[in-house]
């Protein structure tokens, strides 16, 4: 039987209290990736640019001095820790998966391991899917503001009139088509970091796990992110209270949001998954 949005709370924070101190681990280790990657950037700039200020001064006299050494090192930068940082996710989410499967629990060193032949498989899932998903928004966006901006250097209005209609009505339809294989495609992640399907594979099984339960699937989804972020904005609103009272949720806000929605962010997609694969057609018994 599919679990109701209900449950998908309820046993998200189950998952979470039992395996509290493993989940903490890991939002340390992100925090602590994020210190290094400021620290190795300040130090990079400073070492390729150097402390003095540049004679024109303010922001502009900084970029002016930007070398082509400066600029491969910011490239590297962000590649290496966009990629270490991808790798720190992806170790997260399958101990997230052996938590609510209620596997045994492995070392950070041994998952981050297991992890790492997973990390190209994630990347170009994530890269497909955002294509499939976004093109036609991106097209219609891009279109209508190019049809704009043609209009305004004196291009033919009628014929710029029609296209801007056209790209006006496909970023509309983009919009929909967005949400709907958002949705389609949800499952599509998981199904590389935890079962280790391949591309093609994992978009085809994440379609079929959500095939006829497309609403249940969204509203589930919608539940749990409300869950989540509905407590973190009513705090961060107290917080804007002035005085002593708005400096308490303030950092109320600031541990909620280390303690609880960071890790349990996580949570609910895979109950979710989890408990659409067991209620999937394909692995229900005839009778």
């Amino acid at each position: 039987m599919f679990i109701s949005a209900g449950g998908v709370v309820k046993r998200s924070i189950e998952v979470y209290r039992a395996n509290f101190g493993s989940l903490m681990r890991y939002v340390g280790l992100v925090f602590g990736l994020g210190i290094v990657a400021v620290v190795v950037l300040v130090a990079g700039i400073a070492a390729l640019v150097g402390f003095q200020a540049p004679s024109a001064a303010g922001l502009f006299g900084i970029f002016s001095m930007l070398s082509g050494s400066l600029l491969v090192f910011l490239i590297i930068w962000a590649l290496v820790f966009f990629l270490l940082s991808l790798w720190i996710e992806i170790a997260f989410m399958r101990t997230v998966s052996r938590a609510v499967l209620g596997q045994p629990k492995i070392t950070i060193g041994e998952e981050w391991k297991k992890s790492r032949s997973l990390i190209a498989r994630t990347l170009g899932t994530s890269i497909v899917m955002g294509f499939i998903v976004t093109l036609p928004f991106m097209v219609g966006i891009f279109g209508w503001m190019y049809t704009r901006l043609a209009l305004s250097l004196g291009a033919q209005s009628s014929l710029s009139g029609v296209l801007g209609l056209i790209f006006t009505l496909l970023s509309i339809y983009g919009f929909f088509h967005m949400i709907y294989f958002s949705v389609r495609f949800c499952f599509s992640t998981l199904g590389v970091v935890v079962d280790g399907y391949g591309i093609k594979e994992t978009l085809q099984k994440s379609s079929a796990l959500v095939k006829g339960r497309w609403w249940g699937i969204f509203w589930r989804m919608f539940v749990a992110v409300l869950a989540l972020i509905v407590p973190y904005y009513v705090f961060a609103l107290l917080g804007g209270i002035k005085g002593f009272v708005g400096i308490f949720f303030s950092l109320v806000t600031f541990a909620y949001y280390i303690l609880c929605l960071i890790p349990l962010a996580m949570i609910p997609s895979q109950v979710i998954y989890t408990s659409a694969k067991e209620s999937s057609p394909e692995k229900t018994p005839a009778p």
